[in-house]
């Protein structure tokens, strides 16, 4: 496909002062190109500043179709930003806050979800894209495209989308979500219980003055596990701050768990306090900041993290994949 005989983009009404979080379900290649083309191309011509964050399943097509314009535009490799989901929101708050000028629309198209994920990835996608409803306002003056593979994503993770997007194109016209679930859908998706462990668990409790023991715990998983040099390093300090938050910041005590289920080794922090925003951890800190670090390093420390929290309590699950 040449990407002067591409489709103009489906017509919507927006003005260059609000925030557009939209789903792209498309089901071949060819549709997904004749709407992100001329997308792309018209911000570029218009000198908007453009942030692609895909994977290269439709970046590289993407890319020979704009030619020279492809120059022009901002490109993070998706699987390297969002192997984590819970570092995609920074990103799109810092591309904001660096180009963001007073009548300047911002674009982007940003793919959290793409075949061949693992269902725990998925679904820490899906809580990405609820959260991106409450995580930029509506006078963000950003057009966001998410787009999905129709043809080979499960059909349920299609309706989610459905759910976690006000609008819903097709490659041919966008319109409003039927069932979308509004900016409360995110603690629906964040009170539900994270499956048990499958398998032997260590489990131990802690409180204030007993982390170097969690510590010394973790890291002793960690090496049996194959683990090896900054990654058990890392691991060790993500788990150590979501305990320190449970000291300093939460219940005052807490338990950790720890076992091996598929490819992964996990180390889950459980305490009874409940996180008062679901942001958390996913805005980045400002410069001499003293408190809401925690959450945002164990998010660029760990291979995936998973947080669920609810009038029961809060757990949040490290996976590190082996």
């Amino acid at each position: 496909m040449s990407a002067t005989t591409v489709a103009q983009p489906h017509e919507h009404a927006r003005t260059a002062s609000t925030y557009r979080h939209e789903a792209l379900l498309w089901d071949h290649l060819d549709a997904f190109l004749a709407l992100a083309v001329p997308f792309v191309q018209e911000a570029v011509t218009a000198g908007q500043p453009v942030l692609l964050a895909l994977t290269d399943t439709l970046w590289l097509p993407l890319r020979e179709e704009l030619g020279t314009a492809a120059d022009l535009t901002l490109h993070v490799d998706m699987t390297e930003l969002g192997g984590n989901p819970g570092r995609i929101i920074p990103a799109w708050l810092d591309f904001v806050r660096r180009h963001g000028t007073p009548g300047v629309e911002l674009r982007g198209i940003g793919e959290p979800i793409w075949v061949g994920r693992r269902p725990v990835e998925v679904s820490e996608g899906q809580l990405h894209e609820a959260l991106l409803n409450a995580a930029l306002t509506p006078s963000t003056p950003l057009w966001l495209l998410c787009p999905y593979d129709a043809s080979r994503l499960d059909p349920e993770v299609l309706a989610e989308a459905r759910r976690s997007h006000p609008t819903v194109g097709d490659g041919v016209e966008a319109t409003a979500s039927s069932v979308y679930a509004g900016e409360t859908h995110p603690w629906t998706l964040s009170e539900q219980p994270l499956p048990p462990p499958r398998g032997p668990v260590e489990h131990t409790t802690f409180h204030h003055g007993g982390l170097a023991e969690i510590r010394r715990m973790v890291a002793r998983h960690a090496t049996s596990a194959g683990l090896e040099g900054r990654r058990i390093e890392d691991l060790v300090l993500a788990v150590n701050e979501l305990a320190a938050n449970s000291v300093d910041h939460g219940p005052g005590h807490g338990e950790v768990l720890a076992w091996r289920e598929d490819g992964a080794l996990m180390i889950e922090v459980r305490d009874t306090g409940r996180l008062a925003s679901l942001l958390a951890g996913r805005v980045t800190p400002e410069p001499g900041q003293l408190r809401g670090r925690g959450l945002w390093l164990v998010h660029h420390l760990s291979d995936l993290v998973q947080i669920r929290t609810g009038p029961g309590g809060t757990a949040v699950r490290v996976h590190s994949w082996l």
